[in-house]
């Protein structure tokens, strides 16, 4: 990823995305920043729902939202859970994605890419998705694991309740027909990085870092 700031305000952004049509960014740590309203934001429940999007007119329940509206701003708070940056460079489609371990077990990223080949004609293999600094696998300790995880994402135990949902998420998208040229995983840990990133699991705080994307 690229590390970027304007004054003292910093973002990361994806290499896959730089020089295509969308606008996009990471926004670290900064306790004295907010977005503007024109920002769209979701009431994240944790679930498999993403919204389609058309205007800023209405705030939806859902874990993440899609749309072919220019200029319009799609935003995810988030702090040790994933964030999926999902572009089609053909059809000029965006999805922003907001994806914890429980939307990794309801599998929020196939609810994306199929609601996207449904309504938009997307073809998976022109997808380009890239998921931002989330819960790294050595901190990522789940003891309950058998009760919540179902029994194919066993195999991504790196070791004794410790899971690697990096591999996971990118398994699930190339299940789906998404190109392994075509996905960015960040692999920053917000656990381990402190001044950059907020962390439930590290601290316990209930602040958030901010993903946006929009077509531009």
């Amino acid at each position: 990823m690229l590390r970027k700031n304007r004054g003292e305000i910093e973002w990361l952004e994806f290499n896959l995305l730089q020089g295509k049509g969308v606008k996009h960014g990471v926004y670290l740590r900064n306790e004295n920043f907010t977005f503007p309203e024109s920002v769209l934001y979701f009431n994240q429940v944790h679930g498999k729902e993403v919204a389609v999007v058309s205007n800023r007119d209405t705030i939806f329940a859902a874990d993440g939202g899609m749309t072919k509206t220019k200029d319009l701003t799609l935003a995810i708070r988030h702090a040790d859970c994933q964030v999926a940056i999902f572009y089609d460079p053909v059809l000029e489609v965006i999805a922003t994605v907001h994806a914890g371990w429980r939307g990794l077990v309801q599998n929020i990223y196939k609810e994306t890419v199929l609601k996207l080949e449904g309504l938009f004609h997307v073809n998976p293999e022109n997808l380009i998705v890239c998921i931002g600094p989330s819960l790294e696998p050595e901190h990522s300790e789940f003891v309950n694991y058998k009760q919540e995880f179902p029994e194919h994402f066993w195999r991504f135990q790196i070791k004794p309740n410790y899971f690697s949902l990096w591999d996971i998420a990118k398994f699930q998208l190339k299940e789906l027909g998404v190109s392994s040229q075509n996905i960015e995983i960040a692999g920053i840990g917000t656990y381990s990085n402190p001044t950059d990133f907020y962390s439930y699991r590290r601290s316990k705080d209930t602040l958030r870092n901010i993903t946006i994307a929009a077509l531009i």
